[in-house]
C-alpha cells in the first residue's frame, strides 16, 4: 500500500554538507547509503517533515522489532514505541535507547534529531536511520518537528 510522501524535499545539499552526512552515516547500521551518496548514485537534500503526526505515519525500514512483527508491513514511526515496550519484545537495547530519548527529553534537554529518510522504489519514503529517535518523538509529542533533515532519494 503506498501511503502520501510525508517527507517535503528542499535544495540539494553542497558536497560538504553531504560529506558530513556520509561520515556520519559510516557511524550506523546503515553505512551502505554513505557509498551511495558518495558515488553519486543518491542525492542529498534538505527535509522537513511538517508535524509529529506526519512523522508518526512514516514507515521505518522494520517489520521485527524484537520479535513483535508488523503484520507483514513495516513499522510506522509511531508503532516502534508500542512495540519496544510490548511484553514479547527482546530488543532489550533499541527499547533502553529509546527510554534514554525520552529520559533527555523529560529533563528539558535538548535531543539533536537527524533522520536520514530514503523514496524507496515503490514510492514509499522510509526512515533508514533515525528511526528510535523518531519513535521518541511521537511518544512525547512535546517538540515541533521541522528541523531539517537529510533524505537520501533516488
Amino acid at each position: 500500500m503506498n501511503r502520501p510522501t510525508r517527507v517535503v524535499r528542499g535544495a540539494r545539499c553542497s558536497l560538504d554538507e553531504l560529506r558530513a552526512h556520509a561520515r556520519y552515516l559510516l557511524t550506523t547500521p546503515v553505512a551502505w547509503i554513505a557509498d551511495e551518496l558518495l558515488r553519486g548514485s543518491r542525492i542529498l537534500s534538505h527535509a522537513t517533515i511538517p508535524s509529529v503526526s506526519d512523522l508518526g505515519a512514516t514507515e521505518t525500514i522494520f517489520r521485527d522489532l524484537g520479535g513483535v512483527t508488523a503484520g507483514g508491513r513495516c513499522f510506522l514511526v509511531r508503532e516502534g514505541f508500542a512495540a519496544l515496550h510490548d511484553a514479547r519484545c527482546t530488543d532489550a537495547v533499541s527499547r533502553g535507547l529509546v527510554d534514554r530519548y525520552l529520559g533527555i527529553l523529560r529533563r528539558g534537554e535538548d535531543l539533536d534529531l537527524r533522520i536520514t529518510a530514503r523514496l524507496d522504489d515503490d514510492g514509499v519514503e522510509r526512515i533508514y536511520d533515525g528511526n528510535r529517535g523518531a519513535s521518541r518523538c511521537t511518544s512525547t509529542a512535546s517538540k515541533p518537528i521541522g528541523s531539517t533533515f537529510g533524505c537520501p532519494c533516488w
